[in-house]
């Protein structure tokens, strides 16, 4: 079994990707419905941002170069061969090779969402959020390994042990599937390979009440909670399987507010903090002096924990230009921060290194347009009353989070 330091896989990657929307500070008119149909695609996400805002691969982790010692500690035959070519000759041993792991990693990442609106009265709305996640994972382990021992091998002719030793490594030089067995299949890990899962996410519900409204000023307060429904859940076995949602319970309150200047041009501010609520379930972790990957066929890897996720803040300002009646172009710059993660549970295990660099933040710019057919229907020329958008996200900067963007079209119809 190969040994390594610190091997934590995609702990910033959440299957549940944030796909986020403008905020407004309208509500509907009573007894109105508003129905939105919601597509996100996200362009292949390959690299995450690290604790320093650096860019590496989804599987950062796992890419290391390993010496001939590292390998030997793990063979027996080998370790003793690498300390004979160590004491006939200083480094010939560590020159024996050298192996580099090439982990590659894509993720291909698609959200639907429904929601539905209703208007109770002129400043109160209710509303539900139903999305769904479909995620395409193409990924592979390679393992190159640069012998030396041709040239070992020279060294070392005619000397007893030796010669007989760099021979039989020369003819059993370690494979790539030699390294996945190590790392993976030893610890009772699926090797990876492409797959693809999809399920229902995190079902929010939430009312909305508009508390000012003198024309062209606009405040609005909402109060919601999301719920642990997601279908999909992670495979232990699979190291970048995630599930379609948190799997608890948020609350979050959110204001909005909008200035309208001029009849063309809307200003607006948004704020928005969510509580995750604390709860309990099972992990995979380490024993008190364990590295690596936790082992899967020690069956007390596996322990119940409690677990408080860090609570989320979000903020954004906008502008959007009513070009005419139908038409308008919307910008947004956002700003999300979450709060470290904490884990508690039985001594004797590393449960707090679970919330290692869960702590996270991303700013993030929003370009759309927008065509609304109601102004064609107040006159009698178009027959539903809709809206139609499609925005551009595009993560700026930020640190323990991925580096993505995606495209959004929403399509909404009112009756």
């Amino acid at each position: 079994m190969l040994s390594y330091r610190s091997l934590t896989i995609l702990s910033v990657v959440s299957a549940s990707f944030a796909a986020h929307a403008q905020k407004t500070a309208t509500v509907l008119p009573a007894k109105i419905f508003r129905v939105r149909a919601v597509g996100v695609v996200a362009s292949p996400i390959t690299q995450t941002l690290n604790a320093n805002g650096e860019a590496q691969s989804l599987m950062s982790s796992l890419e290391r170069t390993l010496s001939t010692k590292d390998v030997a500690a793990t063979d027996a035959n080998l370790q003793a061969l690498y300390d004979g070519l160590n004491q006939f000759e200083a480094g010939l041993g560590d020159s024996l090779m050298t192996v580099d792991l090439q982990p590659k990693a894509q993720m291909n990442a698609r959200q639907t969402t429904m929601a539905v609106e209703y208007g109770v009265n002129s400043r109160l709305s209710l509303g539900v959020i139903i999305p769904t996640v479909q995620m395409q994972v193409k990924t592979s382990f390679n393992a190159r390994v640069n012998s030396q021992a041709a040239q070992v091998a020279e060294r070392t002719q005619g000397v007893p042990g030796l010669e007989q030793g760099v021979a039989q490594f020369a003819a059993n030089t370690p494979t790539s599937k030699t390294f996945a067995d190590g790392i993976f299949t030893s610890n009772g890990y699926k090797t990876p390979s492409d797959f693809n899962y999809s399920g229902l996410g995190d079902i929010e519900l939430g009312a909305k009440y508009q508390y000012l409204n003198t024309g062209n000023i606009r405040g609005t307060c909402l109060l919601g909670f999301r719920a642990p429904t997601a279908t999909h859940t992670a495979d232990r076995t699979n190291l970048l399987d995630r599930s379609t949602g948190d799997g608890q319970w948020d609350l979050a309150a959110e204001c909005a507010n909008e200035f309208d200047p001029i009849k063309t041009l809307t200003f607006g501010t948004a704020a928005r903090y969510t509580v995750q609520l604390p709860d309990s379930r099972d992990e995979v972790v380490l024993h008190d002096g364990q590295s690596g990957l936790p082992d899967l066929t020690d069956a007390s890897s596996v322990q119940r924990v409690h677990r408080d996720l860090g609570d989320m803040i979000e903020g954004e300002v906008s502008a959007k230009v009513n070009i005419d009646a139908a038409w308008n172009l919307t910008s947004v710059l956002g700003i999300s921060y979450k709060l470290e993660d904490r884990y508690t549970g039985p001594s004797g295990y590393q449960i707090s290194a679970l919330g290692k660099d869960t702590e996270s933040a991303q700013s993030r710019i929003e370009l759309a347009v927008g065509y609304s057919t109601i102004p064609a229907f107040a006159a009698k020329k178009f027959p539903v009353p809709m809206e139609v958008k499609l925005a551009y996200n595009n993560i700026l900067e930020g640190f323990n989070t991925t580096r993505s963007a995606y495209t959004r079209m929403d399509l909404i119809v009112y009756f």
